[in-house]
């Protein structure tokens, strides 16, 4: 699925929580198949022993701040959210912030001792007579001048990505030898901004214009261009890169603290997007046809899975056709023997990526609080034969229903 209530399940419960699979219990709430595909993998080490963290389980309980009650009652499991402001933003927007607050409680009493005449002049939606108009926004989110320039930092993206840069600060090395499993989801790559290059970093001026025009040349590789063209492109791009980054140190912190090379690593997407980037990957000719994006850009369907095994050196790209349902498999691989998901009593493995077609789902409905019922409200069915998810010939469209 291309949004996270449609592309999350099968990446947290395995192949049983495909959209496919989803519509087919069609007796059961989206709701309740979300929490119990975010219970699968935390409930199995926690019953196996392991200490199990989970942080910002993606609309456990069909809300927008997940609702961690879905975990009560399973000992040893321990839930968080950390991307709500916990870690804070940088010190010169919090002070800024707070300079705005401290004018704006001033403008408001004089605002309501006026005359009520003159009452809607003062207030001026909330400007209170600021000649810089945009502050308030520009605080709270960034306005694109250009692929290259940008005005602001979108709170969102600074929330997500203060935690990244926080892990080595809030993880624990344990000493007594206990099996550990952490579950977490962050939005870094989703809140996709402009950031300060090479730095990759947020900041309330961006200028990369002079960076950007030295190194062209970094998007192509062996002839093919990433196309960044646009603010939305290159974003989404340097976003990513932003992540990267952060784990990049997080992986160092743990090489420090001796922990590296006896921990499974897998990061993953619960879905890739439709940026056009590539023209060979644009398998159709229905783009944009009644829906908000490009239905038909295989991209859109090809999210990140990085995966780094106990004691594994090195890097390889191996293009053997897998998908983020893989993920349960991959985790619990060679560390619980023939699991079962303990809601269903079905095993869990990929059998199902071996069958002739897999079937993926495209819709513009992604937000729970009106696609809630027992099933997906209606959008765009795409086959993919031949597990070659490059050849444009292997996509068709099935249907919309």
């Amino acid at each position: 699925g291309t949004r996270t209530n449609t592309g999350s399940p099968a990446l947290f419960g395995g192949y049983e929580y495909t959209p496919e699979e989803m519509n087919k219990r069609d007796t059961e709430k989206l709701a309740d198949k979300q929490n119990e595909a975010l219970k699968v993998m935390p409930v199995i080490f926690s019953e196996a022993g392991y200490d199990v963290t989970v942080c910002d389980p993606p609309y456990a309980g069909y809300t927008w701040i997940p609702d961690l009650s879905i975990y009560d009652g399973y000992e040893g499991i321990r839930a968080s959210n950390t991307e709500n402001g916990q870690f804070g933003g940088s010190s010169d927007v919090l002070s800024m912030k707070q300079k705005l607050w401290m004018r704006n409680f001033f403008c408001y009493s004089i605002m309501k001792a006026s005359p009520l005449f003159l009452q809607p002049g003062l207030y001026q939606g909330g400007m209170y007579l600021n000649m810089e108009r945009m502050t308030p926004l520009l605080l709270s989110s960034q306005i694109a001048l250009g692929r290259s320039t940008a005005s602001g930092m979108w709170d969102s993206f600074t929330n997500s990505f203060s935690v990244l840069k926080a892990l080595p600060g809030i993880t624990e090395i344990a000493e007594d030898g206990r099996d550990t499993f952490l579950m977490m989801n962050n939005s870094t790559p989703h809140y996709a901004v402009l950031l300060k290059e090479p730095e990759y970093e947020p900041a309330s001026i961006i200028d990369n214009s002079s960076y950007d025009a030295k190194n062209e040349s970094r998007f192509t590789i062996d002839g093919r261009t990433l196309k960044t063209g646009t603010a939305y492109q290159m974003s989404h791009y340097q976003s990513n890169m932003a992540a990267f980054k952060q784990l990049g140190k997080w992986f160092d912190y743990l090489r420090q603290q001796g922990v590296y090379d006896n921990t499974r690593i897998i990061i993953v997407g619960d879905h890739g997007w439709p940026l056009e980037q590539l023209d060979d990957m644009i398998f159709g000719r229905q783009a944009n046809r009644g829906t908000k994006y490009n239905p038909e850009d295989a991209m859109a369907y090809n999210p990140l899975l990085l995966v780094k095994d106990f004691g594994s050196t090195g890097f390889t790209t191996d293009d053997s056709f897998m998908t983020n349902a893989d993920t349960p498999t991959l985790a619990l691989e060679g560390i619980i023997e023939d699991p079962v998901n303990p809601f269903t009593g079905k095993e869990i493995n990929s059998d199902a990526k071996n069958a002739q077609e897999q079937h993926v789902f495209y819709t513009d409905f992604w937000g729970t609080e009106y696609n809630s019922g027992n099933q997906f409200l209606p959008g765009r069915w795409y086959a993919l034969e031949n597990q070659n998810i490059f050849d444009v010939n292997s996509w068709k469209l099935i249907g919309e229903y």
